[in-house]
């Protein structure tokens, strides 16, 4: 998260709303830099959650960008399976069960990549970027598409291939790539399991000229 407290207990809520019956942990990266007013301003926001039904919180000291906060968070999880979550968007409530069964079923692929529905005043609707475009890794170059929130991947896969490379833009595109290089294997699907909400708040694309350079 990155001075962004008004939409993180939604984004915390539709994780603690998950229908999956296993063991499951919430890691809180706050990026906005520690003794920061945003960073208070979170902390005021969410620390009911704190310490309840497996929530942690971590602080940069500094901000570090998007990249680092998920490493941070990885590196921390404990589980068997990383998924990763903006603080401006939301997952639908099978997003866990549905790609961890997956995996569990299909044990020669090393993650899950969903299809995803944008949110816009008020109404969902499917994005014509909301799915998951993989195959091998040069019609991935060509055509492909995965961001972050779309997958479930498994975490020794994630700590073996090095996490997200630190830079300001395409971080996702890069990491798939490696993974595709590297030889693993990623399912595309065809549900939407998670919701991209449209808004007018400073994000990462809102950047996207400055970072691409």
């Amino acid at each position: 998260t990155y001075k962004r407290s008004n939409f993180l207990v939604r984004a915390i809520e539709s994780c603690l709303k998950q229908d999956f019956q296993g063991e499951k942990e919430i890691i809180i990266v706050d990026d906005s830099g520690e003794g920061t007013s945003y960073q208070t301003e979170t902390y005021d926001t969410i620390k009911g959650y704190i310490g309840k039904s497996r929530v942690k919180y971590i602080v940069h000291k500094d901000n570090k960008g998007a990249c680092a906060a998920r490493n941070t968070g990885a590196e921390k999880a404990s589980g068997e399976y990383l998924f990763f979550l903006d603080d401006d968007d939301e997952f639908l409530p099978d997003k866990l069960s549905k790609q961890i069964s997956f995996l569990k079923e299909n044990k020669e692929y090393d993650a899950h990549a969903c299809a995803f529905l944008k949110k816009r005043n008020g109404k969902d609707f499917p994005s014509t970027d909301g799915l998951p475009v993989i195959g091998s890794l040069k019609n991935y170059l060509m055509y492909g598409n995965v961001y972050t929130p779309m997958f479930c991947i498994k975490k020794n896969v994630f700590m073996e291939i090095g996490g997200f490379e630190e830079i300001p833009k395409f971080q996702d595109m890069y990491f798939i790539c490696v993974l595709l290089e590297k030889g693993k294997k990623i399912y595309a699907g065809k549900e939407y399991l998670f919701i991209q909400n449209d808004h007018k708040q400073e994000r990462i694309s809102n950047k996207s000229v400055k970072n691409a350079q």
